[in-house]
């Protein structure tokens, strides 16, 4: 019954475990123990802007509140495309958009959901390629594989995991049906950047291609520890082929739930991407383009800086310290991020470790229980992949870790990845459950 296109689409790796979280916490419940320790999503666990807060409860309360909620076009609203702009100019001081180059969606996963529609297909059985950098968001593949196209990575790992021009280069060569690069710095899940003369080769040897489509991934541009370089900051010439990404639940909103991203592309680009968002929500809900103009607005006038500020210095502690702490028990984090909240984490030691297929655990008020049927809960006995790794810290430590191979990278590596999302007290936690598991898988 179902359409053949359906079965191209997929879960990734990363939301697979993501789905097992729940079943995981009901199973501890019934043995008397706490929840599950959630390193997983990149979901910020700080307070969201309160300049936003402060005006949504504006709204809500003003007189004419009963009156604000027709349909928006689908684009955005007037008063939200010429903030969109004025941010964009910020962001981008090199190049100018209109309000006609520029719109909002139901946050960046659906911006680049409208990206790839317009741009990837297969035709007479040819794939169009995409190329990200390695290691890249997971959503990519699943979305350009469901229409059609292929991902293909770009070698990092020979540089220390750092993007080079080289290595694209190579990419372009081998795969000569490029349709469209994919740009994302700092990038989930390793929180790498571009070092600027490493972009400036880029964006040389992009104008040497001019049939492929640039896609600026920047949802984590205002988490961002070092100078930031992007595409069209080295050369505004791109602009009329690139398609530029925000999040501002990442960045000037920091809640999720929010639920809107932006996007500036060529003018006709942005028609096509509006027909395609039509087509699936017609327009985006008028009190998330209101979040997202008070969040546009202080950040201009610098009235969130301290909130800023505040929130990348608490990002920032987090990512020494957990990975100080990681260290000390045999996880040694593989690169320190350069922005973003996420690290890397090198679990290789447990590689070809057997699982005990029981173990002891302490409770909450320090009672001792058995875990018993790992095996048969994990599916394995034997720890041969970052999966096998992530599902045996999930169930026998109860802290849930990402395998990478979701990201692109080899399964067979044991590299897993956490959000440095949550107060160190909990993350202490983590570290003594982890400990106690690897004490017991060791002996």
């Amino acid at each position: 019954m179902l359409a053949e296109r359906t079965k191209n689409v997929a879960a990734a790796a990363t939301r697979k475990l993501f789905h097992q979280v729940p079943l995981v916490n009901a199973w501890r419940k019934t043995l008397g123990l706490p929840p599950v320790i959630n390193l997983t999503l990149g979901q910020p666990h700080l307070p969201i802007n309160p300049r936003v807060v402060e005006k949504l409860q504006a709204a809500i309360n003003h007189p004419d509140i009963a009156t604000q909620f027709g349909y928006s076009p689908t684009r955005g609203r007037p008063q939200t495309l010429e903030a969109i702009v004025r941010l964009y100019k910020h962001y981008y001081p090199n190049v100018d958009y209109t309000p006609e180059e520029v719109m909002c969606s139901v946050g960046a996963n659906q911006s680049l959901w409208n990206a790839f529609n317009i741009l990837i297909e297969e035709k007479n059985n040819v794939k169009d390629v995409v190329l990200a950098y390695e290691p890249f968001f997971a959503q990519y593949k699943v979305q350009i594989k469901a229409l059609g196209g292929e991902l293909q990575a770009i070698n990092t790992s020979n540089h220390d995991w750092q993007p080079t021009a080289i290595a694209l280069q190579e990419a372009l060569e081998r795969y000569p049906q490029t349709k469209a690069l994919l740009i994302n710095f700092p990038n989930n899940p390793m929180g790498m950047m571009f070092e600027k003369h490493e972009i400036e080769q880029v964006a040389t040897l992009l104008a040497e291609y001019p049939q492929i489509a640039i896609i600026q991934d920047d949802v984590y541009q205002d988490l961002s520890y070092q100078p930031f370089f992007s595409i069209l900051g080295i050369n505004p010439n791109l602009k009329n082929r690139t398609i530029v990404i925000n999040s501002v639940s990442k960045g000037l909103i920091g809640g999720p739930d929010i639920r809107i991203g932006i996007t500036a592309a060529p003018k006709t680009w942005i028609e096509a991407m509006m027909m395609q968002q039509l087509l699936q929500i017609a327009s985006v809900p008028w009190l998330s383009q209101h979040a997202l103009i008070t969040a546009i607005d202080a950040k201009l006038e610098g009235t969130s800086q301290a909130w800023e500020e505040e929130r990348k210095a608490i990002y920032q502690r987090n990512l020494q310290l957990f990975a100080e702490q990681l260290q000390k028990i045999g996880l040694p984090v593989i690169k320190q991020p350069a922005g973003a909240f996420y690290l890397i984490i090198d679990a290789s030691k447990l590689l070809g470790k057997n699982i005990p297929d029981h173990l002891t655990v302490t409770d909450s008020h320090g009672a001792t229980v058995e875990l018993e049927g790992l095996w048969q809960r994990i599916g394995t006995t034997c720890l041969t992949t970052d999966v096998a790794i992530a599902d045996f810290f999930l169930y026998a430590a109860g802290v849930a870790m990402v395998p990478t191979s979701g990201f692109g990278m080899d399964p067979a590596k044991g590299i897993l990845r956490i959000a440095c999302t949550v107060d160190q007290d909990k993350f202490a936690t983590a570290i003594r459950q982890l400990q106690n598991t690897l004490a017991q898988i060791s002996a």
